[in-house]
């Protein structure tokens, strides 16, 4: 039985359990996304491909590409200030033609929504500063220098957050597990450019879409007339846009500055601005209740109260002529003004294309009854 039962002992032979084998993971380097299989991720790469082709849209000149890519550095470090108070997460907007937006960032784009028609790029990671220098031909977009060797800069990765963000356990001082907050990974530092297309429709169906000079007036025609009066419209605009759109119109250029000036008035100013526009519409908008916002260009009893050399009252009695008047006569101005500018360390960002456009027009509110 000894015997027996040693020999049983001996031949028993335990092996430990087998470990269970963690499922590997196929991420995104961009997005950050978990695909269980690497068929997904390829899947995934290939559907960004696509959204990076697009046949519809007409190819611009690289001349256009790289002045446009000068303007972006140029806005981005617009927001650059040189005090902790204005530090932080910081949103630009302004308007884009969506062929400049594709043209800049073709091979960039990691989403595209074919229903609403945006588009948005991505770009996180060690390498972003990087890649973003690349993109838009200069090391210094991100970066500007101030007077005592002080700069402000932009950060786009946090090797500590990242570190935080994808570790599973997280422990305090006292070996403590602490719940991972995995808000943190959608917190990192990122830069998401993002192209939106919008449109608008008033009380009777006129159609405007976004990004174009239209529709930027009519976001100014505002329903109340406590908005009415004087109006100044300003946004980014590349110079050879403005002398397409307004050749032919252009009544003043400044060979020092570079800067354009049209100037429309009289009684057919309107009537000249929607055959250049295309649009009779553009200077009006409809609301319910057949009201209506819409800009005024010429007035009648304004203009001979200012080109008359007397003017009387009701007792006869002459009125000194105010002479301003003639230069407070509604009219439309359009200007271009070129844009320059140097940090401490003479960092030059410019515009070869620039930056504003501004419309003064004097807006009446009215409402008509039928």
């Amino acid at each position: 039985m000894n015997a027996k039962a040693n020999s049983l002992y001996i031949s028993t032979i335990l092996t430990p359990p087998q470990s269970p084998t963690t499922p590997q993971k196929h991420e995104c380097a961009i997005c950050k996304v978990s695909y269980k299989t690497k068929l997904g991720l390829t899947r995934h790469k290939n559907i960004i491909q696509k959204y990076n082709v697009q046949e519809r849209l007409y190819t611009l000149p690289s001349e256009a590409i790289s002045d446009f890519k000068a303007h972006l550095v140029y806005i981005i470090q617009s927001k650059l200030k040189g005090h902790f108070s204005q530090s932080g997460r910081q949103t630009i907007s302004f308007p884009c033609l969506e062929s400049l937006f594709f043209g800049v960032f073709k091979g960039y784009i990691h989403h595209y929504n074919y229903r609403s028609g945006n588009y948005k790029c991505l770009f996180q990671g060690p390498d972003t500063y990087t890649q973003v220098s690349n993109l838009f031909g200069n090391s210094n977009w991100g970066r500007k220098f101030f007077d005592n060797n002080q700069q402000t800069y932009i950060i786009l990765f946090d090797a500590r957050a990242e570190v935080e963000a994808n570790q599973e356990d997280i422990f305090d001082s006292y070996g403590k597990k602490i719940p991972k907050n995995r808000l943190k990974k959608f917190k990192l530092p990122k830069l998401i450019v993002e192209w939106k297309y919008r449109r608008t429709n008033d009380a009777k169906d006129n159609k405007t879409s976004a990004a174009h000079l239209v529709y930027i007036i009519q976001s100014k025609l505002k329903g109340h007339f406590s908005q009415s009066g004087r109006q100044t419209i300003s946004f980014p605009c590349l110079e050879s846009l403005f002398f397409g759109v307004f050749k032919g119109y252009i009544h003043h250029y400044n060979y020092r500055s570079g800067n354009y000036k049209c100037l429309f008035q009289g009684p057919d100013t309107y009537t000249q601005v929607s055959n250049l526009f295309g649009n009779s519409n553009w200077g009006r908008k409809f609301f319910d209740n057949n009201q209506q916002t819409y800009i005024i260009l010429f007035d009648a009893r304004a203009e001979v109260e200012a080109n008359q050399e007397d003017i009387f009252d009701s007792y006869g009695k002459k009125i000194p002529k105010n002479r301003l008047k003639k230069f407070k006569l509604p009219k439309l101005i359009v200007e271009w003004k070129y844009r320059r500018t140097n940090d401490a360390k003479d960092n030059k960002t410019s515009a070869d294309y620039r930056y504003r456009y501004r419309f003064i027009k004097y807006i009446r509110f009215r409402s008509f009854l039928e």
